[in-house]
This record gives structure tokens, sequence and C-alpha cells, in this order.
């Protein structure tokens, strides 16, 4: 993909039919959507400004609608398996961990609240060393923080402030800067492809 093409998003023919309102078609919208601005996101986030902005908006666009997706798993999880659900308006990564483990005693529910806390758990600092971290459990939390923080201000990261022809890096934390932007979210992408199947196959079984 050339680094300075216009920003031309070719979302196909959307057709209306088959289309229901359920919450699997939410998440499917979602990451339909998600996917069309991850195949824009760039390798590189090159000098000077060259394409920052590019990068800015495809990311964010990324991360919105992933995080969608996300919320989506969610109410799914919530309208799915517990007989007094969570209010709309409520229903957070939080409330529903919560109500996960109040039903722990349930095994298919013990093992989907696993699956939330294997990517979800904070980033754990193994020594003093940029980098030396273990982010093994930490990946859909990173989306969430990287969605909120562009949000604000960007995630990019110069390494040195003015220096102009050194080329940004994606700032996923302060100790966490991937050199290929593009990889970092596609494998997120792929994970959260994972997930969401993984989840929806325990909850069939109920």
């Amino acid at each position: 993909m050339s680094l300075y093409n216009d920003l031309t998003i070719d979302f196909g023919i959307i057709s209306n039919e088959n289309i229901s309102d359920g919450i699997t078609e939410k998440i499917d919208t979602s990451l339909f959507v998600a996917k069309k601005f991850l195949e824009k996101i760039p390798s590189v986030i090159l000098p000077k400004e060259k394409n920052r902005r590019y990068f800015e908006i495809t990311s964010e666009g990324f991360l919105y609608f992933i995080i969608g997706a996300r919320d989506a798993l969610l109410q799914k999880i919530n309208y799915a398996q517990f007989f007094n659900p969570i209010p709309d308006s409520k229903v957070t990564l939080e409330s529903i961990k919560r109500k996960l483990n109040e039903n722990k005693g349930n095994d298919r529910l013990a093992k989907v609240l696993q699956l939330l806390e294997n990517c979800t758990q904070e980033p754990i600092k193994l020594s003093p060393k940029i980098g030396d971290t273990d982010r093994s459990k930490s990946w859909l939390l990173e989306l969430n923080n990287m969605r909120n923080q562009i949000s604000h201000k960007g995630i990019l990261y110069i390494a040195i402030e003015n220096e102009w022809d050194t080329p940004a890096k994606l700032l996923v934390s302060d100790d966490v800067r991937p050199d290929n932007p593009y990889e970092y979210f596609s494998d997120c992408y792929k994970k959260f492809i994972e997930l969401d199947n993984n989840i929806t196959e325990l909850l069939q079984k109920g």
C-alpha cells in the first residue's frame, strides 16, 4: 500500500437484505468497518508530518469500531447469560466481569470470565528497562486505552521534540512503542476475532 494514497475507503455495496437488529449483526458490522480502516493504516509513520494525519484518521477509525465491537460483545454476554441483565447504559467491561464473577459457579461463565481476564489485565513491568514488560494479557485493554487517548490528544510518540527528520511511533504506552503500527493493530484485530468466536461458542452451549 502506498503511504501517499488519498484516504478513500471502499465499503462496497451495502445491502439491507437479511439484516436484523441483533447484537451479532452489530459486532459483524463494527468488525467489517474496523477492517476497512485497518487496511489503510500505514506500516511506517513518516518523518516531517508526511503521513501523520493520514495515520491518525485511519487508526482512530479502526479503534472506534473495534471498541464498538467489544461493547457489542459485552452486550451479547449480558443478554445471553443473565436472568436479570444489566441495564444497557450500565454495561461496561467491569460490570460484566463482576456479574460473571458472581456466577462463576457456572463452568461456562467461568470460562467466559477467564477469556476476558486474559486480554484486559494491566501490563506487568519486569524491569526498569523500556520494553521489558509482560503484555501477554493486555491487548484489549491497550486498544481501549488508545481509543480514549486518541480522542483527546493522539497516539503518536515523537522521540525528539521538534525533530522533523525522526519518524514518529505508535504510542501504545510509555513503555510500548511498536515500529510497525499496521502489524500491531492487525494482530489485535485477529485476537479479537478469536475472542469473539471463543465466547460465542461458550454462550451457545447454554
